[in-house]
Protein backbone atom coordinates (compact mmCIF):
# COMPACT_ATOMS: atom_id res chain seq x y z
CA UNK A 1 0.00 0.00 0.00
CA UNK A 2 1.72 2.87 -0.72
CA UNK A 3 0.11 5.16 1.72
CA UNK A 4 -1.94 3.88 4.46
CA UNK A 5 -3.01 5.59 7.52
CA UNK A 6 -4.17 2.48 9.64
CA UNK A 7 -0.61 1.67 11.20
CA UNK A 8 -1.38 5.47 12.94
CA UNK A 9 -2.60 5.87 16.43
CA UNK A 10 -2.67 10.33 15.54
CA UNK A 11 -3.71 11.07 12.14
CA UNK A 12 -4.11 14.59 10.45
CA UNK A 13 -6.13 15.22 7.70
CA UNK A 14 -5.69 18.27 6.02
CA UNK A 15 -8.49 20.02 2.76
CA UNK A 16 -9.91 23.50 2.25
CA UNK A 17 -13.34 21.51 1.82
CA UNK A 18 -15.10 20.67 4.92
CA UNK A 19 -17.39 18.15 3.65
CA UNK A 20 -14.68 16.58 2.10
CA UNK A 21 -12.84 16.09 5.27
CA UNK A 22 -15.94 14.56 7.18
CA UNK A 23 -16.61 12.22 3.97
CA UNK A 24 -12.97 10.38 3.87
CA UNK A 25 -13.27 10.60 8.00
CA UNK A 26 -16.30 8.60 7.44
CA UNK A 27 -15.24 6.43 4.46
CA UNK A 28 -11.83 5.29 7.04
CA UNK A 29 -14.29 4.73 9.97
CA UNK A 30 -16.08 2.58 7.75
CA UNK A 31 -13.00 0.68 6.79
CA UNK A 32 -12.06 -0.29 10.26
CA UNK A 33 -15.30 -0.98 11.41
CA UNK A 34 -16.87 -2.93 8.94
CA UNK A 35 -18.61 -6.04 9.90
CA UNK A 36 -17.78 -7.41 6.05
CA UNK A 37 -14.38 -5.75 5.03
CA UNK A 38 -12.40 -8.40 3.30
CA UNK A 39 -8.85 -6.16 3.44
CA UNK A 40 -8.71 -4.75 -0.33
CA UNK A 41 -8.22 -1.29 -0.43
CA UNK A 42 -9.19 1.61 -3.13
CA UNK A 43 -8.09 5.05 -3.65
CA UNK A 44 -9.95 8.22 -2.21
CA UNK A 45 -8.73 11.50 -2.09
CA UNK A 46 -5.25 10.12 -3.07
CA UNK A 47 -4.74 8.13 -0.08
CA UNK A 48 -5.50 4.02 0.32
CA UNK A 49 -8.23 2.83 2.54
CA UNK A 50 -9.91 -0.34 3.40
CA UNK A 51 -13.10 -1.45 1.49
CA UNK A 52 -16.11 -1.72 3.44
CA UNK A 53 -20.01 -3.08 2.28
CA UNK A 54 -22.29 0.18 3.56
CA UNK A 55 -24.96 -2.20 4.48
CA UNK A 56 -23.76 -3.93 7.82
CA UNK A 57 -24.79 -1.66 10.88
CA UNK A 58 -21.47 0.02 11.56
CA UNK A 59 -21.37 1.29 8.47
CA UNK A 60 -25.29 2.25 8.53
CA UNK A 61 -24.14 3.84 11.94
CA UNK A 62 -21.52 5.88 10.98
CA UNK A 63 -23.12 7.38 8.35
CA UNK A 64 -26.11 8.55 10.62
CA UNK A 65 -23.51 9.56 13.48
CA UNK A 66 -24.65 7.34 15.61
CA UNK A 67 -21.83 5.11 16.06
CA UNK A 68 -20.25 4.43 19.89
CA UNK A 69 -16.91 3.79 18.47
CA UNK A 70 -16.44 7.10 15.64
CA UNK A 71 -17.35 9.82 17.65
CA UNK A 72 -17.39 13.42 16.17
CA UNK A 73 -16.03 16.04 18.08
CA UNK A 74 -15.61 19.44 17.13
CA UNK A 75 -18.19 21.56 15.24
CA UNK A 76 -19.30 22.76 11.57
CA UNK A 77 -19.61 26.51 13.03
CA UNK A 78 -15.95 27.54 13.25
CA UNK A 79 -15.71 28.81 16.56
CA UNK A 80 -12.97 27.46 18.88
CA UNK A 81 -12.78 23.98 20.70
CA UNK A 82 -11.68 24.64 24.10
CA UNK A 83 -10.00 22.22 26.65
CA UNK A 84 -13.09 21.76 27.63
CA UNK A 85 -13.96 19.83 24.65
CA UNK A 86 -10.40 17.95 24.83
CA UNK A 87 -11.61 16.24 28.29
CA UNK A 88 -14.60 14.75 26.80
CA UNK A 89 -12.51 13.90 23.96
CA UNK A 90 -10.33 12.17 26.52
CA UNK A 91 -13.55 10.59 28.70
CA UNK A 92 -14.50 8.98 25.84
CA UNK A 93 -10.99 7.24 24.59
CA UNK A 94 -10.37 5.94 28.21
CA UNK A 95 -13.78 4.15 28.25
CA UNK A 96 -12.57 2.38 24.97
CA UNK A 97 -12.83 -1.48 24.39
CA UNK A 98 -10.79 -3.97 24.38
CA UNK A 99 -12.07 -5.95 21.03
CA UNK A 100 -13.53 -2.83 18.83
CA UNK A 101 -10.73 0.46 17.84
CA UNK A 102 -12.56 4.06 19.09
CA UNK A 103 -11.81 6.55 16.92
CA UNK A 104 -12.33 10.33 17.72
CA UNK A 105 -12.90 12.83 15.44
CA UNK A 106 -12.46 15.95 15.80
CA UNK A 107 -13.47 18.63 12.79
CA UNK A 108 -11.65 21.72 12.18
CA UNK A 109 -8.98 20.90 14.79
CA UNK A 110 -7.01 23.97 13.54
CA UNK A 111 -9.26 25.65 15.32
CA UNK A 112 -8.16 24.68 18.75
CA UNK A 113 -7.16 27.31 21.06
CA UNK A 114 -3.57 27.31 22.42
CA UNK A 115 -3.99 25.36 25.41
CA UNK A 116 -6.51 22.67 23.87
CA UNK A 117 -3.47 22.09 21.57
CA UNK A 118 -1.18 21.41 24.50
CA UNK A 119 -4.01 19.94 26.41
CA UNK A 120 -4.02 17.38 23.61
CA UNK A 121 -0.29 16.96 23.95
CA UNK A 122 -0.52 13.89 26.25
CA UNK A 123 -3.30 12.22 24.61
CA UNK A 124 -1.32 12.28 21.42
CA UNK A 125 2.25 11.38 23.21
CA UNK A 126 0.21 8.25 25.35
CA UNK A 127 -2.43 7.16 23.12
CA UNK A 128 -5.61 4.95 25.56
CA UNK A 129 -5.32 1.41 23.68
CA UNK A 130 -7.32 0.18 20.67
CA UNK A 131 -8.12 4.03 19.72
CA UNK A 132 -7.48 6.68 16.81
CA UNK A 133 -7.69 10.57 16.78
CA UNK A 134 -8.13 12.29 13.56
CA UNK A 135 -7.56 16.15 13.38
CA UNK A 136 -9.41 17.24 10.14
CA UNK A 137 -8.13 20.38 9.45
CA UNK A 138 -8.23 23.65 6.63
CA UNK A 139 -4.73 24.16 7.59
CA UNK A 140 -2.35 22.39 9.67
CA UNK A 141 -0.16 25.28 9.83
CA UNK A 142 -2.38 26.53 12.42
CA UNK A 143 -1.37 23.78 14.65
CA UNK A 144 1.41 23.79 16.69
CA UNK A 145 4.65 22.45 15.93
CA UNK A 146 4.46 19.99 19.10
CA UNK A 147 0.77 18.49 17.61
CA UNK A 148 2.09 17.94 14.02
CA UNK A 149 5.40 16.23 15.32
CA UNK A 150 3.37 13.59 16.83
CA UNK A 151 0.92 13.05 14.02
CA UNK A 152 1.04 11.35 10.44
CA UNK A 153 -0.35 14.14 8.06
CA UNK A 154 -2.14 13.23 4.53
CA UNK A 155 -3.49 16.23 2.42
CA UNK A 156 -6.17 14.91 0.45
CA UNK A 157 -6.15 15.20 -3.10
CA UNK A 158 -7.61 18.11 -4.48
CA UNK A 159 -8.43 16.69 -7.85
CA UNK A 160 -10.88 14.55 -6.91
CA UNK A 161 -13.13 17.93 -7.24
CA UNK A 162 -11.84 18.32 -10.72
CA UNK A 163 -12.48 14.75 -11.43
CA UNK A 164 -15.95 14.50 -10.05
CA UNK A 165 -16.98 17.85 -11.91
CA UNK A 166 -15.99 15.96 -15.12
CA UNK A 167 -17.81 12.97 -14.34
CA UNK A 168 -20.85 14.84 -13.21
CA UNK A 169 -21.16 16.40 -16.97
CA UNK A 170 -21.00 13.43 -18.57
CA UNK A 171 -23.62 11.83 -16.26
CA UNK A 172 -25.59 14.99 -16.72
CA UNK A 173 -25.10 14.96 -21.20
CA UNK A 174 -26.63 11.01 -20.50
CA UNK A 175 -29.55 11.84 -18.69
CA UNK A 176 -30.84 14.98 -20.76
CA UNK A 177 -29.82 13.84 -23.67
CA UNK A 178 -31.03 10.11 -23.76
CA UNK A 179 -27.36 8.17 -23.30
CA UNK A 180 -26.93 4.73 -22.86
CA UNK A 181 -28.06 3.49 -19.35
CA UNK A 182 -25.07 0.60 -19.08
CA UNK A 183 -22.44 4.23 -19.00
CA UNK A 184 -24.89 5.50 -16.39
CA UNK A 185 -24.60 2.66 -14.33
CA UNK A 186 -20.42 2.60 -14.77
CA UNK A 187 -20.21 5.53 -13.56
CA UNK A 188 -22.33 5.30 -10.42
CA UNK A 189 -20.39 2.40 -9.83
CA UNK A 190 -17.23 3.97 -10.25
CA UNK A 191 -18.23 7.11 -7.74
CA UNK A 192 -15.57 6.96 -4.45
CA UNK A 193 -17.38 9.32 -2.67
CA UNK A 194 -20.72 10.33 -3.47
CA UNK A 195 -21.14 13.40 -1.53
CA UNK A 196 -18.49 15.27 -3.67
CA UNK A 197 -20.44 13.34 -6.48
CA UNK A 198 -23.46 14.68 -5.78
CA UNK A 199 -21.73 18.34 -4.59
CA UNK A 200 -20.13 18.75 -8.34
CA UNK A 201 -23.83 17.66 -10.12
CA UNK A 202 -25.21 20.65 -7.89
CA UNK A 203 -22.68 22.86 -8.89
CA UNK A 204 -22.84 22.13 -12.67
CA UNK A 205 -26.46 22.14 -12.65
CA UNK A 206 -26.76 25.58 -10.80
CA UNK A 207 -24.01 27.16 -13.37
CA UNK A 208 -26.11 28.05 -15.98
CA UNK A 209 -27.54 31.07 -16.99
CA UNK A 210 -31.30 31.94 -16.33
CA UNK A 211 -31.88 32.00 -20.06
CA UNK A 212 -30.26 28.69 -20.55
CA UNK A 213 -31.47 26.85 -17.60
CA UNK A 214 -34.42 24.63 -18.71
CA UNK A 215 -36.89 22.75 -16.63
CA UNK A 216 -35.32 19.64 -17.22
CA UNK A 217 -32.04 21.29 -15.23
CA UNK A 218 -34.13 22.53 -12.63
CA UNK A 219 -36.18 19.10 -12.27
CA UNK A 220 -32.77 17.11 -12.14
CA UNK A 221 -31.21 19.48 -9.74
CA UNK A 222 -34.48 18.90 -7.03
CA UNK A 223 -33.26 14.90 -7.35
CA UNK A 224 -30.12 15.55 -6.92
CA UNK A 225 -30.71 17.71 -3.58
CA UNK A 226 -33.27 14.78 -2.70
CA UNK A 227 -30.41 12.19 -3.17
CA UNK A 228 -28.16 14.57 -1.09
CA UNK A 229 -30.50 14.62 2.02
CA UNK A 230 -31.10 10.85 1.68
CA UNK A 231 -27.48 10.35 2.02
CA UNK A 232 -27.51 12.65 5.08
CA UNK A 233 -30.15 10.41 6.04
CA UNK A 234 -27.86 6.98 6.53
CA UNK A 235 -29.42 5.38 3.00
CA UNK A 236 -27.20 3.22 1.69
CA UNK A 237 -24.53 5.53 -1.27
CA UNK A 238 -24.93 3.25 -3.88
CA UNK A 239 -28.32 2.82 -3.54
CA UNK A 240 -29.07 6.47 -3.38
CA UNK A 241 -27.33 6.75 -6.52
CA UNK A 242 -28.70 4.34 -8.66
CA UNK A 243 -32.35 5.41 -7.76
CA UNK A 244 -31.32 8.84 -8.41
CA UNK A 245 -30.14 7.57 -11.88
CA UNK A 246 -33.46 5.85 -12.30
CA UNK A 247 -35.27 8.98 -11.58
CA UNK A 248 -33.53 11.04 -13.97
CA UNK A 249 -34.09 9.13 -16.56
CA UNK A 250 -38.25 10.33 -16.67
CA UNK A 251 -36.43 13.92 -16.85
CA UNK A 252 -34.73 13.80 -20.55
CA UNK A 253 -34.85 11.61 -23.43
CA UNK A 254 -35.10 8.41 -22.23
CA UNK A 255 -32.00 5.88 -21.81
CA UNK A 256 -30.91 3.69 -24.83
Amino acid sequence: MEKSLYDFHSIIIESENEDTLISFQKAFAKGILCAEKNGETFDLDGVNIYQYCDKCSSCCSIEKDTSLNNMFFGNLKGTDIKVKDVLAIQNYLQLGSSDRIKIAYIHRADNMTIIAQNKMLKLLEEPYANTKIILGVTSKERLLDTVKSRCISFKLDSKVADISLEEGREFIDLILKGGRFNRVTEIVDDVKNPSVFLKSLEIILSDGKKDDFSKRNLDLLHLVLIANKRLKLGLNQKYTLKRLALEAGFIGDGYR
